[in-house]
Formats: C-alpha cells, sequence, structure tokens
C-alpha cells in the first residue's frame, strides 16, 4: 500500500514483513531529504500504534551522495527520534552509485557506535532484505 509519494520518495507498507519501505526515487540533501525523513518517521510512528512489530526497508538504490551536514542530522537528531519511536532494525538496499554507497555504509559504521541504536544490514536485493527482517521478527518474538 502506497503511503506517501513526491519526486524523492514512495513510501509503502508490506503488511507481509510487516514494515515501512522507503523507496529513493532520486538523490536528495539538506532540507528536502530531512523533510522526506520526517514524512517517514511520523508515518512510522501512526503505523507503529498498529504493530507491535514494525520494521523499516531502505530502498536506496537510487540514493546520491549523503552531505556531511546530512549525516550529523541523521545521527544526533533523527536517529535517537526513530529509536524513541521503537525501530530496531532496518534493512538497506544497496545504492547503485559507488558514491551513495559509500554514504550508507558510513551511516551504518555511525548507527553501530550510537547508544540505544537500532541494528542494520545492507542486501542487494528486496527479498534478502525482507527475509532478514522477517528473521528479525521471529528472533525478537522468540526473545519474550
Amino acid at each position: 500500500m502506497i503511503l506517501l509519494k513526491n519526486k524523492y520518495v514512495q513510501v509503502e507498507f508490506w503488511e507481509d514483513v510487516p514494515c515501512i519501505a522507503n523507496i529513493h526515487l532520486m538523490p536528495v540533501l539538506g532540507k528536502e531529504f530531512r523533510n522526506s525523513l520526517e514524512q517517514v518517521l511520523d508515518l512510522y510512528k501512526k503505523l507503529k500504534k498498529d504493530h507491535q512489530e514494525l520494521f523499516w526497508l531502505a530502498d536506496t538504490r537510487k540514493f546520491g551522495v549523503m552531505s556531511a551536514d546530512d549525516q550529523e542530522w541523521i545521527a544526533r537528531e533523527w536517529n535517537p527520534r526513530v529509536y524513541q519511536a521503537g525501530l530496531r532494525y532496518m534493512a538497506f538496499i544497496v545504492p547503485e552509485s559507488t558514491f551513495g554507497e559509500i554514504s550508507i555504509k558510513k551511516y551504518k559504521e555511525k548507527v553501530a557506535t550510537q547508544a540505544n541504536s537500532f541494528e542494520t544490514c545492507m542486501f542487494e536485493d528486496v527479498y534478502k532484505a525482507k527475509e532478514w527482517l522477517k528473521q528479525m521478527k521471529k528472533v525478537k518474538l522468540a526473545a519474550k
């Protein structure tokens, strides 16, 4: 189900996982990038009310380079809020561009060093990412 679409992203809800799929349609920086992530976070919070386990899949194949300012903002401001909203697992589809891939890898490394952080994993295709998220759901449920 499509929840949001603009020229930068298409956001879908995939009930079978369940997850928010944040699909980047083109490179985006600065204000537009941050506004986009804020909108998706709002959607995540709304869906989380009805889904005890809700994951995030970021399809970054069309993602460009993330600026240093955006990297700092996401680490300092956005990550703590998405964690507080309940996110524990995020899957990435590897960007097509080398520069985009480097940006996402830097982000993944930064997330790993933050306190109260969520786990991230990178995949070449959507099917493998969805399967990993489904497996994380089973792990999480088994731990309860």
